[in-house]
């Protein structure tokens, strides 16, 4: 998503400064994507131009280049617990909702219609 959004920005006559909030409710998955390391098989669903621009080659992997790392803010957070971040323009919640009872779904979605 940061990739989109930087490409979206860098077509912008006055782009705004991108920050965004990367969370999960298991630590150990926000340490290992704070890596933002990926195996060399990447290659096969990013582009060329992409994997130029946006990462590193380090031996057999991939590592995201630091000034888009540093667009990225990882933190352990759970929706259902803690107060969302305030003031979003976008909120994505990849894979979560399909893990979670129809009721709970509507209660996520209503935490962040209020914020």
């Amino acid at each position: 998503m940061a990739i989109i959004l930087c490409e979206y920005a860098a077509n912008l006559t006055d782009a705004p400064k991108i920050q965004v909030f990367a969370s999960d409710i298991n630590e150990r998955a926000i340490a290992s994507a704070r890596g933002c390391q990926y195996d060399e098989s990447v290659a096969v669903d990013v582009s060329p131009e992409r994997l130029r621009r946006f990462f590193v080659k380090k031996g057999y992997a991939y590592q995201i280049k630091k000034q888009l790392r540093e667009m990225i803010l990882f933190a352990p957070h759970n929706v259902l617990r803690d107060p969302p971040f305030s003031k979003l323009d976008l909120v994505s919640c990849r894979n979560l909702l399909i893990y979670l009872a129809r009721d709970t779904q509507e209660k996520v979605l209503e935490i962040f219609n209020s914020g």
